[in-house]
Parts: C-alpha cells; structure tokens; sequence
C-alpha cells in the first residue's frame, strides 16, 4: 500500500512532510492557518499548529474531487468532481451545477475549466444565491453574459476554451 505525502517547502529549499494520507491528495489550498486539501471523496482540514484533521465536507464514496478553490473574502470553499460543481454550506455541499466540475480557481468570481465540455468560465455574484436558501441555480450564459436564470440543468451554449475570460462572467 502507497501512502501519498503533503510537504512544505521553505526558503532555501528545504522541506516538510506535513501529513501522509492513503489515497492521493488531488487538491490543496492554504487559508486560515489551516490547509485544505481534496482526498478520494472528502474535503479535509488540516492544523500544523494542533496536528488536527476533520473533515470540511463528504460526498458518496464513489465521488471523486478534483479541485478546490476559496473565496477568502466571504469565506466560502468550492470544490469539483469532473460532473459536478459544489459550495460548502454549514458544513454541506450545496450543488452549484450537475453539468460542469473540473478545475476551479476562484479570482473575482469562481473560475471553472472543464476540459471535457471544452469550457472556461467565470461566475461572479455566487455567494449571494449561496447565502439565500436557493440551493441549486443553474447558470445558462452566451458570449454576451447571463441569459437567465433556471433551475433546470443544463448549460445552453460551452464557451470555447481559448476564449477570453473577462467576457464570459455570468451573475446569478
């Protein structure tokens, strides 16, 4: 059995192992003296301070998350398998889209990359609709911007990949 390590690396090159898990570590984000990190089906949180490991939030075990990103400004986490786009809600995950996931980043807005739609786009306005008690808004967009809100699912147009990004938000 191969256990997959985290390190921390300090200037000069030197480094850490900071935690071992059993399965691979898919994603990792550092934010609020904790580190976050993407493992098999779970979003966990780590503490080097206290060494303390919890889970953030867990999908079914046949669930596999990809990428995870922050809003540091309203302290909401994000996190993808490659079908599905999530929220964390008081310790929940909260279904954003069930025909996008893939790589997030989050920069003015959730940036998601799905290489298997072939789409790159950013949603920006996604924390109001996540405090409110609507849990699932689908996000329908062209090249001009929001067309409308649904709560079907489905995505009415995948934006090229190369396509420039600041002219593809949508606002929900």
């Amino acid at each position: 059995e191969t256990n997959h390590s985290l390190y921390a690396l300090a200037p000069g090159g030197q480094y850490t192992k900071v935690l071992e898990m059993p399965g691979p570590i898919r994603s990792v984000y550092e934010w609020n003296n904790n580190i976050l990190f993407a493992t098999g089906s779970a979003v966990l949180s780590y503490s080097p301070a206290t060494q303390e490991l919890k889970p953030l939030v867990t999908l079914p075990a046949d669930s596999l998350i990809l990428s995870l990103a922050v809003d540091t400004t309203n302290n909401r986490v994000y996190f993808s398998t490659d079908k599905c786009l999530y929220a964390v809600k008081d310790s929940k995950p909260v279904v954003i889209s069930e025909k996008i996931g893939g790589t997030l980043r989050y920069f003015s807005g959730l940036i998601v990359f799905d290489t298997a739609e072939r789409l790159m786009i950013r949603i920006a306005g996604l924390e109001k609709t996540i405090a409110s008690d609507v849990v699932k808004k689908e996000i329908r967009c062209t090249h001009e911007g929001l067309l409308r809100e649904s709560r079907s699912v489905s995505v009415s147009r995948t934006l090229p990949i190369l396509a420039p990004i600041h002219d593809k938000t949508c606002r929900v």
